[in-house]
């Protein structure tokens, strides 16, 4: 599969819009937890330029896209969640020990997402 099926978000997403009953179930989560505690750092992950983060399936047989009956209705393939840039994917409330864990792990996570992310250390406490 070429990165050109999900590469430019131009348009609608669908393009036969009388045939829609409703929109599709969300697939993408969105987080959040430890933001009760009494922390030190914000380490967050942002992305530097515009991307869609995708829940592709990841099976045999998913490499191979077709086009076939190109603007026929059917199925939606996958969701994406459009980010712009400087938005942020992940965020994480850490005390001060924790601090070089949490950075380690947001940099795993960078690993998955196309582009180039950055991590940002924010401190909640005046020291």
């Amino acid at each position: 599969m070429h990165g050109a099926n999900y590469r430019r978000g131009n348009g609608q997403p669908y393009t036969r819009k009388e045939f829609i009953k409703g929109k599709p179930q969300i697939k993408i989560a969105k987080f959040s937890g430890g933001q009760m505690g009494d922390y030190d750092y914000c380490v967050q992950l942002l992305v530097n330029e515009k991307i869609q983060v995708t829940h592709m399936a990841a099976t045999a047989g998913a490499d191979r896209l077709q086009e076939g009956m190109r603007r026929a209705f059917g199925k939606a393939v996958s969701l994406a969640a459009r980010l712009k840039a400087g938005q942020i994917v992940m965020e994480m409330f850490v005390k001060k020990e924790h601090l070089d864990a949490a950075k380690k792990a947001l940099k795993s996570a960078c690993v998955k997402l196309s582009g180039t992310p950055t991590i940002k250390v924010i401190p909640l406490k005046k020291s």
